[in-house]
Formats: C-alpha cells, structure tokens, sequence
C-alpha cells in the first residue's frame, strides 16, 4: 500500500536575529562570550513537549526558593573569591570516592582563606562548594566537597574543575562531571547582588530539582541534554527532566506587583530562564550572598510556584555538542510538529472521524482546522465524503461549527491563511485557541459517509507547538484503513513515539475496539518501521520510559528520531481484522 503523502503547505521567514547584551562580568573579566549558553535568551525558544510532565516533577505547587541570605553568618548561598595570577598553586588531594579521574588535574591557584559553602564547619556530606577566579587569565576554578590541608596551604576535594571564562569551550569531556552534577561551572549561574544594583541579569541562572532523569532506557547510558555533560542518578523515566534541561518564567506571568529587585530576577528568569544543574530540593535556585539582599525578594520569590515555569526546546541553539557557543535561532529551526491529518473511512453515530490534539505552551494559538472529501477524488479515493461537515470540541463545549468553508463568518481570513479547502462543500474552521486539548469531528452531511481527512494547520506561534494527534475511527480494509501524517518542520531532528491502540478501548466503554492493531511508518512510500505489538519492538524498553507506552500489549507503537519532512502512519488489523482504532503522534 502506498500511503497519502502529506505536504507542509506554509513556509517562515526567518526572524531578524536580535543583538545579545553585554555578558556579565567579575573582577574585570567577561564570565563567557555573549554567544555562550550562558548568555543567550530563552525567551523565543519553542516550549518543550515534555513540558508539562517536567515542571510537574518538579512540583506545580512547590514554591522557589531563593537559596542565599542577607546574613552573612548564616553561610547560606555559595560564595566566592578572587585572586590575581601571581597566587600560588594548591595542590589537590582526591577525597576518598573522589570523580579524580574526572577532574581537571592541573594547578589551582585557591587561597588559604577561601570561602566554602556552608562554612568552613560545614558536614563532610555537604557540597561545600569553593570558587575561585583568577583575574589575569580570566579562569574559572570550582572544587566540590572541599576542605582545607595544611592551614590552606593546599585543598581536598571530591571533583574539580577549571574553565577558561574567555572561551566557549571546549564543554567538558562528555560523561565528566564537575563541581556540579550536570558537568557545568556553577559560578555563572549564580544570582548576584551588583546585578540586580545594575538593573539587570543577563544570564541563566542554576536550579536543583529532586526527581532527575538520569539513564537512557534503551542504552544504559547516561540522560542529559546539552549544555549539560553528565547525569544525575539511574533512573529512567522521561516524565522527569534531565540535567541540561531549560526552564523560563511565563511569559504571561506579571512582575509589576513584586520590588524592583524581585522584578530583575523575574525578569531574567523569563529572558535567560534556569538551567538545571544539581540535584537537591525542587525549584532552589542559587545565588551569592550579601548583607544588601532585602527580605522582601526572599518572601516574594518564595510566593511563586512552579506552575508559572514552563520547560523549553533548547536543541536548535547547539552549534556543536562539545561547545559551548548558542545561537538565538529563528523560529524556522525548531525541531517540531507541525502539520498533523488523518485520513480513514466517515461512517455515522459513533463511528464518525474524531480527531483530537493539544496544543502546548502558555499563549494562545491559531489554527485551522479542516475536513476534506471531495478533493480526495483526484487521489483516486473511492468513495471520497461527498460533503463533509466540522465540530470543534474543547471537553463538552462547541468551539465552532461548518459545513461549507466558504459560508463561514470568517471565510476571507481562512482564504488569507493559506489554508482555505480545495472544494466549496468541505469545510474549516479558523480559530485562536488556549493551550489544552481540543476535538476535531468530521461527519458527513445528511448522514452520508466516505472517506474523509480532518487535519490542522498552524497560523502563527511557533513557541506554542502542537504537541500530539490522536484520532479515533473505524479501522477496515484496503483502502479504508487508518493513516495518520504529520510533518517535521526544522532544521534538526525530532524524537516522536507513534501508536496504534485498539483493546485499550474497551474499558472506555467503545464497541467493537480493534483486537490487534498493527502499524506502519512510512516517509513517503519508503517503510521506516514497522510494529505489531510494542513489546516486541527492539527499542522497548525506551517506548516505556517515554510515559507513552500503549495500556495493552496487542496495541502498536513506534519510538523514532526522525528528520524534518513528511511522514504517515498507517493503523490496520492484524491479519485483516477490523474495529474501532486510535493512531497517535506525540512530540518527545
């Protein structure tokens, strides 16, 4: 069977790039060029499709929490100092268990006194961070766990590192740790009271969380995203974010209630977001410690929970893997999901075309959403949907009805979007929807049936993505099987788990589910995979930590990373069988 081939049908100009601010600087060095990750806003940035799932791990309830103190005898915050380049070198002494063979084995330059997390008192158990910058060559040293040797006169430590602020790189070594658990350098992503006097941070800022992402469940091997270069635990399940991941404040959120020096960090924390880097309690975020700190920005950051944060798509501002360089990329080199359709037999009651999707993010989007029948006979399409009508659902309430597009109030500005119907008899509904989840249903006029298509195009907001398809039909034979597009727009792959389920709703009290769905992937008329029951599948054991394995193992799914482009997914019964279905594409 040679499957529909499904077409983007829009194309984006690229957005003029805007100009990056100065990077933040210490003792009269630059802390990393103004293209490091560091310094490069998030704000434009697609919201990830995990995004729900992580900032829940995180906590949707759980408060922020500014970690440093306007006491100074507390030790709270991580402190830091500076040296110039005539300090001596200290020798580093590996801790018992130390990451040595992790560490950057070189000479440190840190001071007798330098100040350590928590205080020179601090437990053994503790991160007793120390950081240090050398101002002549602008380089960074950081130390976890140590303690001073000899009056100071040399250090232990658990894991070191060093980072020339002058560069973006080379990053770490992949795999390698650092002071900090992601393989990151902590100073640059602490919050500082000279910023925030300066008006502004123009930086991401470092975040822990309790529940990390830390194994690939396919292959054993370490889970994190870039920047970061090292994991953080074994567990294995996607629902929790790994380390590297990046979260912004809502845009959405208002800052105009808190003081001025709680709106600069707010400010930042929607412009540069975190960057999760350690793991320790949910939505800590560090920063240095002074005497100038008001308490009113502890208690109002201590106001706002995890549910104004969203996580965002970090992967088109790699340049490469093992640098640290970002680009501010234009909207166009976002790995997403965009067009989605599916195409299948329209019958009557409850064996009409329901078609559902989500759109994600934090702001509202356009779509239209479109059902198509007439124009389905130059395919060769037997017995298309002569006159297809349209519903638009968000839970029990009707958005928006059609039968003829061309009757619609708004018919001009779907004409204006590009994607009017070919035929007058189909229809389509233009609408500015909230992010959630919403119902396409696709039935014939007068209780006719045929084949039909119901699918939905994006108009605007490419930070806002479509995030899954999921359609439910009857599933028969030849050509009335179920098949399902969707399109890959970008410049960079994108990881999506595609099923096909059919047991699993009977509990769902549908008749006549489909016993054994089979399905098959195709880019097109090329087969890319091909799957029965999910458990068979070699990659299995990744389709379960997705958190979007099917609930019955006779229901199908394909896990793949897939490059931009046009792909269909075709749902049949095993040996011929027929029966109510479902196919559904999810962004991971």
């Amino acid at each position: 069977m040679i499957p529909l081939r499904f077409c983007a049908l829009f194309a984006l100009a690229s957005a003029a790039l805007p100009a990056l601010a100065a990077p933040p600087t210490v003792g009269g060095c630059q802390v990393f060029p103004a293209d490091n990750h560091w310094n490069t806003p998030i704000d434009a940035l697609p919201v990830h499709p995990r995004s729900t799932d992580w900032v829940a791990t995180v906590g949707n309830t759980a408060r922020l929490h500014a970690d440093w103190g306007n006491n100074l005898a507390d030790n709270f915050g991580i402190p830091f100092a500076t040296v110039n380049g005539a300090h001596p070198a200290s020798l580093i002494i590996p801790n018992a268990g130390a990451f040595d063979d992790e560490s950057d084995n070189v000479p440190f330059p840190i001071p007798v006194d330098a100040p350590v997390e928590g205080g020179l008192g601090a437990p053994s158990g503790a991160d007793r961070h120390v950081l240090v910058i050398e101002t002549n060559n602008c380089i960074l040293y950081e130390l976890y766990q140590a303690f001073p040797v000899n009056g100071g006169t040399n250090w232990s430590a658990t894991s070191w590192a060093r980072f020339d602020l002058k560069t973006n790189g080379p990053l770490r070594q992949a795999g390698w740790t650092s002071a900090d658990a992601a393989g990151l350098p902590i100073f640059p992503g602490l919050v500082r009271w000279e910023e925030v006097v300066a008006g502004e941070i123009t930086h991401a800022i470092r975040m822990t969380a309790v529940q990390i992402w830390g194994r690939d469940a396919a292959t054993g091997g370490q889970k994190y995203l870039w920047p970061g270069r090292h994991a953080s635990g074994t567990n294995t399940s996607g629902a929790r974010p790994p380390m590297g991941a990046r979260f912004r404040l809502k845009a959405s959120f208002d800052v105009t209630p808190y003081s001025q020096p709680t709106r600069v960090i707010l400010t930042a924390l929607k412009k540069y977001g975190f960057i999760l880097a350690d793991g320790g309690s949910n939505w800590f975020f560090q920063g240095v410690s002074s005497a100038s700190w008001p308490d009113a920005v502890f208690s109002e950051l201590g106001s706002i929970a995890g549910a104004n944060f969203e996580a965002v798509n970090a992967d088109a501002m790699q340049v490469d893997a093992n640098s640290g360089q970002a680009l501010v990329p234009a909207p166009t080199a976002f790995p997403r999901l965009a067009n989605i359709s599916t195409r299948m037999q329209v019958l009557t009651g409850n064996d009409v075309l329901i078609g559902g999707f989500i759109i994600g993010g934090s702001a509202p989007k356009t779509v239209v959403v479109r059902a198509r029948g007439p124009s389905l006979v130059p395919f060769g399409i037997a017995n298309a949907l002569a006159n297809p009508t349209l519903q638009l659902v968000s839970g029990a309430t009707v958005i928006a009805t059609n039968d003829d597009w061309g009757q619609a109030a708004n018919a001009a500005a779907i004409q204006s979007s590009g994607f009017a119907p070919a035929n007058a008899q189909e229809s389509a509904v233009l609408a500015t929807l909230a992010p959630g989840a919403y119902t396409a249903i696709v039935a014939g006029a007068g209780g006719t049936s045929g084949v039909g298509i119901v699918e939905v195009f994006e108009v605007d907001r490419l930070d806002m993505p479509l995030i899954n398809i999921a359609t439910r039909g009857q599933v028969l034979t030849g050509n009335d099987v179920m098949i399902g597009g969707f399109v890959i727009q970008g410049t960079r792959p994108q990881t999506v788990l595609v099923r096909a389920r059919g047991p699993s709703l009977a509990a769902a009290g549908i008749a006549n589910p489909l016993a054994n769905p089979m399905l098959q992937l195709f880019a097109g008329a090329s087969a890319i995979a091909v799957n029965d029951n999910w458990q068979s599948a070699t990659n299995q054991a990744a389709v379960a930590a997705s958190g979007f394995a099917p609930g019955n193992t006779l229901e199908a799914a394909i896990l793949v990373t897939l490059p931009p482009g046009a792909y269909t997914a075709i749902v049949t019964g095993s040996d011929g069988g027929t029966g109510v279905g479902i196919v559904e594409v999810f962004a991971l």
